[in-house]
């Protein structure tokens, strides 16, 4: 899956993933929807497709990237998402129904953890 080079903002969470900072954002699915749909007919197809170049269903590549004090922690994508309107695709969102966020954050938490241990030691001075 090649990832275009521009990702559109959707969400800041600056509540409820605290000290962390999360911020969600998405850009458009490249793979073919017969790729990721191989069970739907070919009028599935036809009607989807124009609604999604329409800009009328989001089908798009989700990021989710965590961050703390500015820094960026962690980072992970979900793709192949198909919504049947960017108000259902926002609240999916919001809501994590696909576990994005969770992973993340989780993700972002072992590796400050990792950092506080760095921090801890002190440095070597090799002559």
């Amino acid at each position: 899956m090649t990832l275009s080079s521009y990702w559109h903002d959707l969400k800041e969470f600056t509540t409820g993933y605290e000290p962390y900072t999360v911020k969600v954002d998405y850009t458009y699915e490249e793979e073919p929807l017969e790729s990721l749909f191989p069970e739907e007919s070919e009028e599935w197809y036809k009607t989807t497709a124009r609604r999604v170049e329409r800009s009328e269903m989001p089908y798009v590549v989700a990021r989710a990237r965590v961050f703390l004090a500015g820094v960026e922690l962690a980072n992970n994508t979900l793709g192949g998402l198909l919504f049947d309107s960017w108000e259902e695709f926002e609240l999916s969102m919001t809501q994590d129904d696909h576990g994005l966020i969770a992973e993340t954050v989780a993700d972002a938490v072992i590796q400050w953890d990792g950092m506080k241990k760095l921090m801890n030691t002190q440095p070597k001075v090799v002559a």
